[in-house]
C-alpha cells in the first residue's frame, strides 16, 4: 500500500479493518514496531521511507516498484 501511495493513517485503518473481518483480536499496538522501523528509514513521507526501505534494505529495484504500480494503479 505504501508504494501506491495509500496514506500512514488509510495503512493503519485498513490494518485494524482486516482483523475485525477475519474475526481476530487485532491490536494496533502490533503495528507500532512496523511503522518504527519505516520511520525510521529516510524520506519526506511514509511512502518515500517504504520505498527506500524496499530499495535499500530489501532489494526490490525501482522497476520492481514500478511494475507493483502499473498493475494496481490506474493510467489516467
Amino acid at each position: 500500500q505504501g508504494v501506491l501511495g495509500v496514506s500512514e493513517e488509510d495503512m493503519r485503518t485498513e490494518y485494524l479493518l482486516t482483523g475485525l473481518y477475519n474475526k481476530k483480536s487485532v491490536e494496533g499496538e502490533k503495528i507500532e514496531p512496523v511503522f518504527s522501523l519505516l520511520n525510521s528509514k529516510e524520506g519526506a513521507n511514509i511512502n518515500e521511507k517504504i520505498e527506500n526501505f524496499l530499495t535499500k534494505t530489501i532489494g526490490v529495484t525501482k522497476d520492481q516498484i514500478e511494475q507493483i504500480r502499473s498493475i494496481f494503479l490506474e493510467n489516467d
